[in-house]
């Protein structure tokens, strides 16, 4: 038989579900090329980009009047096993028409890519050789790209270069729960990341900046109005890596990193062979626990007590064990529940958890540095579980 697990943490699977949702933020100037593509230019605008003067934005994506709230980066929920690179702008209402809201480019620009996916827009804008934002989600195109709206069903990829300008409407949107919007900036690296190299099938992913860096007053603190993350960085941080501990973000053995083994035809999503345990992006005092599978359902879990925090557990620790019990978003000063979804904005949203309602138990071990073994029991209390099975997955980063 296995030797008993040496510790037990509890941790909190959620009681509410995100559904439409879909510390510091290390980002250091790099000097010495990295094993990845880090030139954006050659990327996202083919080699073909416009140099310009420091990128400033002075224009809002969305007026701050007609948005709920901006979630911010490094949210984890359903397919989004690893914190996601992107914010959320979410619409006062979620039943307007469709050409309700504005989305306005926050710069100066040339738009350098249009995909069409599954109904809704994804626009790609170049701002400078190195600066990029990108945009998901959009329900109708307008202005200088409204030529393409409703034309993209035979080609939903155009690479057209198509000149924006500060505060010029790109798309209208409505009826939904908003967009998704993010930053890239080619002159820095991410740091939080041990092997920035496995994210080669994104490589914008380990550029991904603090949105609220690059926006000019007032226009910034009218945004922050409406932000539900009130510790630095305030855009919220994707990259939680640390060498040799369990923080962070991990792909199984042999699976290619984030691009994993994706096969559409197979129903196979590349999260399939994600894992991480990764602060929560709204309360980062909590760590969250995300899981492809846990009983058959992707599942994100919290832990309730940081003793030892993941980013102290190491290869010394041994076998690790955590309990998993319920959590939920509410509102500190009433407790109130906030799904994050259709809810208004509050400045004092956290996480509470329920530690009495225990849902299952995973069981974690570093055989290296950059090697973790792990298995979960959906249902199970930690009395009930001696050790690892053979059904343990070996990760890797």
């Amino acid at each position: 038989m296995n030797r008993r697990p040496t510790l037990r943490i509890a941790l909190t699977t959620a009681v509410l579900t995100l559904g439409a949702l879909a510390g510091c933020l290390g980002l250091d100037l790099w000097t010495d090329p990295p094993p990845i593509e880090t030139d954006l230019s050659m990327h996202l605008s083919r080699g073909a980009c416009v140099e310009r003067e420091e990128v400033r934005f002075t224009a809002a994506p969305a007026d701050p009047a007609d948005l709920s709230h901006i979630f911010p980066y490094g949210l984890m929920t359903g397919s989004h096993v690893t914190p996601t690179d992107h914010q959320y702008y979410y619409w006062e209402t979620t039943d307007a028409p469709v050409e309700r809201y504005a989305v306005r480019s926050p710069a100066d620009g040339v738009v350098v890519e249009v995909d069409f996916q599954n109904g809704d827009y994804r626009v790609i804008i170049e701002h400078s050789c190195d600066v990029y934002t990108i945009w998901i989600l959009l329900q109708k195109l307008a202005g200088p790209l409204a030529h393409l709206d409703g034309a993209m069903a035979d080609r939903p990829h155009n690479f057209d270069r198509i000149p924006v300008q500060a505060g010029e409407v790109i798309a209208y949107d409505g009826g939904t729960a908003g967009f998704d919007f993010s930053v890239h900036d080619g002159r820095v690296l991410l740091s939080g990341y041990v092997r920035p190299e496995s994210y080669t099938s994104e490589p914008w992913k380990v550029h991904t900046v603090d949105p609220y860096d690059y926006f000019e007053a007032p226009v910034r603190s009218e945004l922050l109005t409406k932000n539900v993350r009130r510790v630095e960085p305030l855009g919220g941080k994707i990259d939680h890596d640390m060498d040799g501990r369990l923080i962070g973000s991990w792909f199984v053995e042999g699976t290619n990193g984030y691009a994993g083994p994706t096969n559409p035809h197979l129903g196979v999503g590349y999260w399939t062979t994600h894992l991480a345990i990764a602060p929560d992006p709204v309360d980062p005092r909590t760590v969250i626990v995300s899981m492809p599978s846990f009983g058959g359902h992707r599942e994100q879990v919290a832990i309730g007590s940081l003793d030892p925090h993941p980013a102290e557990v190491s290869v010394e620790s041994g076998l690790v064990e955590y309990e998993l019990v319920g959590w939920a978003y509410v509102r500190e000063s009433t407790g109130e529940h906030w799904s994050g979804i259709t809810r208004p904005y509050y400045d004092d949203i956290v996480v509470e958890t329920y530690p009495f309602h225990v849902d299952g138990v995973i069981l974690c071990q570093l055989l290296d540095d950059r090697r973790l073994k792990f298995e979960a029991f959906p249902g199970a209390t930690a009395d009930e579980i001696d050790g690892f099975t053979e059904d343990a997955v070996i990760y890797e980063r």
